[in-house]
């Protein structure tokens, strides 16, 4: 019976990349810390690095012990190269052969299960000093593919303005909903100018579901307003980068901030929606997650280098996530947004959005 063939998106093979890369490397580097790795931990396979002459990596089962295997450093280490360059070529769902069959012939199959748990790899190291050990659980994401969101938009992304000081017809109204860019798609940025530039002003109202309401105040309290402000601008003009569009309304400070005070209350606000939004809070689902000190985030780089950010250094990671992603346009028919409608006698609009890795 022929074995059916691994299939994973270049995520789902990121992470199983990143537990080899780490069994070759001897530290844990970033930008601000180099610690020497103890063992590396995977869907209870946990690994020991053995630096005598025979320069081999064991593989023990955590649940009991027991040892499954021991693996030659420059087999991982070539396995690791080759499948780095295998998930860029990669498509959609894809199959890597030449890993399932390392996997299989050391009997490590258990390293590409997809759980449900909240981290992708646990890696333990020593500090410098040999003062103390320390065990990190990692969420584990990859920039190998296009441009990645981290925040996707669903109808429960929806956020409600009201137009104001224009009083528009239902034949202006007909007009903007039947507007189209030169793609076909509905001209999102297009129907906003036609208000604004005949005299319109667009109020924030409210989000369209009360789930990512409690998500952003759970978060902080002026996040609602902040959000639709800095989705607001970016349908109104070219900019789509968070820092760009956090200076913009900065500047319009919609808050009534003390900005003389030079407190990034703005930049401080939106990185705090941006991490709880990397570590999986969406827009659907109700989100109760502190994020903990004790937990970190791996970043697989274009070039298969890896980034390591944790609690130590959350700052480091809030700035690198802030100035690298970017507001995007959804797809308005499936989230159904940018259509003008009227209720009571007044006119309003939802849009819509989702962030991107902005590379």
């Amino acid at each position: 019976m022929t074995k059916r063939q691994i299939n994973k998106n270049k995520g789902e093979w990121s992470k199983i990349y990143v537990f080899l890369k780490f069994l070759t490397e001897d530290n844990i580097k970033s930008e601000n810390f180099n610690y020497p790795i103890i063992n590396v931990n995977r869907n209870d396979l946990i690994t020991i690095r053995d630096n005598t002459p025979s320069n081999k990596v064991k593989i023990r089962d955590q649940n009991n012990g027991s040892e499954i295997n021991d693996i030659p450093i420059d087999i991982i280490r070539d396995i690791s190269s080759k499948m780095y360059e295998e998930i860029k070529k990669g498509k959609k769902s894809f199959p890597i052969p030449l890993v399932d069959n390392f996997l299989n012939s050391y009997k490590i199959q258990n390293l590409a299960k997809t759980t449900q748990l909240k981290k992708d790899i646990t890696i333990t190291f020593r500090n410098i000093d040999n003062k103390f050990e320390k065990e990190i659980d990692f969420l584990i994401k990859s920039k190998l593919g296009s441009d990645p969101t981290f925040f996707n938009a669903s109808q429960g992304s929806n956020i409600v303005f009201r137009i104001k000081g224009i009083d528009l017809k239902d034949n202006h109204i007909q007009e903007i909903n039947k507007m189209k860019n030169n793609r076909g798609k509905t001209d999102v940025k297009g129907r906003i100018n036609w208000i604004t530039s005949n005299g319109g002003q667009l109020e924030f109202v409210n989000l369209d579901k009360k789930i990512f309401y409690n998500n952003l105040v759970f978060i902080d309290k002026d996040l609602p307003q902040i959000i639709a402000e800095i989705v607001l601008e970016y349908y109104k003009g070219k900019v789509n980068s968070l820092d760009q569009l956090i200076n913009i309304v900065r500047k319009k400070n919609p808050c009534n901030f003390e900005l003389n005070t030079n407190q990034k209350f703005y930049e401080n606000k939106i990185k705090r929606f941006l991490t709880h939004a990397y570590l999986g809070m969406t827009a659907s689902k109700i989100w109760k997650e502190a994020i903990s000190s004790e937990n970190g985030i791996i970043i697989v780089e274009k070039d298969g280098n890896i980034s390591c950010y944790h609690g130590f250094l959350r700052s480091d990671f809030q700035d690198y996530i802030f100035y690298n992603s970017r507001i995007d346009t959804p797809d308005s028919k499936r989230n159904k947004y940018a259509v003008v409608y009227q209720n009571n006698s007044e006119s309003f609009i939802k849009l819509n959005f989702q962030i991107r890795w902005n590379i």
